[in-house]
């Protein structure tokens, strides 16, 4: 629009030059004509802004009213605490179903059971539907049959908040915010400078972080472009491990490292996870070959 006053301008005095050159005008009716055209500029120039702002902003709204249009989690308030004065949870799940798009099932009657303090490798074909019930099993999708229980409690008897309070998840393509690296550890929470750094030595990233200037006030970058994938990754382990949860979930977490790295990370987590329930989904050999049980979810009836 600044663009198109600038040069109306232009093409205003010219032809008014032009017309004075020919006779057809008089200087004085040229400068009445440049003032007009000053004094009507403005408010068209205003009216584009206007119009500009106006297809901005109902775009945005229009994705806003997306979001407010989609439905709400279901909100269960915690009438029973199962992580309460234990070290780690059971896990159970009878007949559970689930779809995206309420007709094609991704899980259908699912019935199984991990125990207190067991490590547990999911395998299956893609599209078995391994990381759906990674983010099934922290309220994430709401189930379209069946129940959900640790420690023998129904999850609606827990309360969403109070699962995601206990059950860590790490995930695959972890989220970066453009913020420091002590913010993207900790997420607000106050942590010792001891405590974050001891996380960071067992998702051997410590070395890392101390070759840096700014140490943990180091900025990330959004959704962290200043780390490499492995490290985004290591990242992520070292966040859980600050909240030391009851139940842990891997989902394909290592995938980016080398096999030396992912060889040093699996052996510091040994000692930190000892008597907690583990649950990995990999396909890599050195994921899966230190757990108790493998479950195959592409043969679970």
């Amino acid at each position: 629009s600044q663009m198109l006053i600038m040069y109306s301008h232009d093409i205003f005095r010219s032809m008014g030059i032009l017309m004075v050159l020919f006779g057809l005008l008089t200087i004085g009716k040229m400068l009445a004509i440049f003032a007009y055209a000053w004094v009507i500029m403005r408010p068209m120039d205003k009216l584009i802004n206007f119009t500009h702002l106006y297809y901005n902003a109902k775009s945005s709204i229009d994705r806003l009213n997306e979001i407010l249009k989609l439905d709400s989690e279901p909100k269960y308030e915690m009438k029973v605490d199962p992580f309460k004065d234990r070290k780690s949870a059971s896990i159970r799940l009878k007949d559970v179903s689930f779809s995206y798009d309420g007709s094609t099932e991704v899980l259908k009657n699912i019935s199984l059971e991990i125990k207190e303090g067991e490590k547990v490798a999911i395998i299956g074909e893609t599209g078995s539907g391994k990381s759906t019930l990674a983010q099934i099993l922290i309220g994430l999708y709401p189930i379209d049959s069946g129940e959900i229980f640790y420690n023998g409690i129904e999850i609606k008897e827990i309360g969403y908040m109070s699962v995601r309070e206990n059950v860590g998840f790490v995930i695959q393509s972890p989220l970066m915010f453009n913020n420091s690296l002590r913010f993207n550890l900790t997420l607000g929470r106050k942590y010792s400078d001891e405590k974050i750094y001891e996380a960071l030595k067992i998702a051997q990233l410590y070395e890392f972080v101390s070759g840096l200037d700014k140490k943990l006030d180091t900025i990330v970058g959004k959704n962290g472009t200043k780390l490499s994938g492995g490290q985004k990754q290591r990242l992520s382990i070292a966040r859980v491990l600050l909240d030391n949860p009851k139940v842990i979930i891997f989902d394909e977490s290592t995938s980016s490292l080398d096999n030396e790295t992912e060889d040093r990370l699996l052996e510091a987590l040994n000692s930190f996870v000892e008597g907690k329930t583990i649950i990995t989904i990999a396909h890599r050999k050195n994921s899966i070959e230190k757990a108790d049980r493998i479950i195959d979810l592409s043969k679970i009836v």
